[in-house]
């Protein structure tokens, strides 16, 4: 069983694992935690990121996919289209991390809280994650973002694998 996650960042965000499922396997991926490295969107991390190790050694393999997907209506309905619960985790980022999912509370690719709310999408960032490898950036606009409340997050070669379910809090910001 894997402990609780913190995650810093400029919006300051705390995650636990309720029950962690996740077995310490070679096989399994698990997050890392760090801090935004600017203030600029572009150069900045995600609020929910990580990376897979294999065997204690970042992986190569293009075979997995992380998935972060609301547990229950209330979290659902915070996430606004369009949005992608699951992802390439790419062993050679376009960015910081393997796989990420931002938080329009930060600033960063989902744009800001008040426009993700309202739906307008014209301040997202280009999409960051490759679809599969080899393949290039995305041309549409960022997909992957998070609001708080309940996830069943996994980092898995097959769908429907181990997970962990996550409460993902915002700390007030001080």
């Amino acid at each position: 069983m894997l402990p609780p996650f913190v995650v810093r960042s400029r919006l300051p965000i705390f995650l636990a694992a309720a029950s962690a499922l996740w077995s310490c396997s070679s096989e399994a991926g698990y997050p890392m935690s760090a801090s935004l490295s600017g203030q600029n969107p572009q150069y900045s991390e995600e609020e929910f990121f990580g990376a897979v190790y294999e065997n204690g050694h970042a992986t190569t393999s293009t075979g997995y996919r992380a998935s972060l997907i609301p547990f229950d209506p209330v979290t659902a309905s915070r996430l606004r289209p369009p949005q992608e619960s699951t992802m390439f985790v790419d062993p050679n980022p376009l960015g910081s991390w393997m796989y990420g999912w931002w938080d329009p509370r930060g600033g960063g690719g989902c744009g800001s809280l008040q426009s993700y709310v309202s739906g307008d999408t014209t301040i997202r960032l280009r999409e960051n994650h490759r679809n599969g490898p080899g393949q290039p950036q995305p041309t549409y606009k960022e997909r992957h973002c998070i609001r708080p409340g309940t996830y069943d997050f996994s980092v898995d070669r097959e769908p429907g694998g181990r997970f962990m379910r996550i409460d993902y809090l915002q700390i007030a910001v001080q």
